[in-house]
């Protein structure tokens, strides 16, 4: 599972169907419009998987999305861009696979 680290605290990543939702609810933006160059969304969207990864693992998870957005400095941004980037790239090439 992949995970990020911020303020030296690591929390699984899950790009569930549900933290799609949740995400989408919260900010009525889609998952699938979220451009990597919109911080506010990329980090929004990671607080959305961290929960939902600390769900699926059993892990608490306490930190509410003004405290995440407090955590993270601009110098993070590169690595969370990336971070997204990645996470996304997989959750595609399993959705290929599912449909095949």
């Amino acid at each position: 599972m992949a995970e990020i680290t911020i303020e030296g605290q690591s929390y699984p990543l899950r790009a569930s169907i549900g933290a799609y939702r949740a995400f989408e609810e919260s900010s009525g933006v889609r998952v699938a419009e979220v451009d990597t160059n919109d911080m506010i969304r990329v980090v929004e969207l990671l607080w959305h998987f961290a929960k939902a990864g600390c769900k699926h693992e059993g892990v608490k998870f306490e930190v509410s999305l003004e405290d995440w957005f407090d955590s993270i400095t601009v110098d993070q941004l590169p690595y969370l861009a990336e971070t997204i980037v990645a996470l996304m790239a997989k959750k595609k090439k399993a959705a290929a696979k599912a449909s095949h």
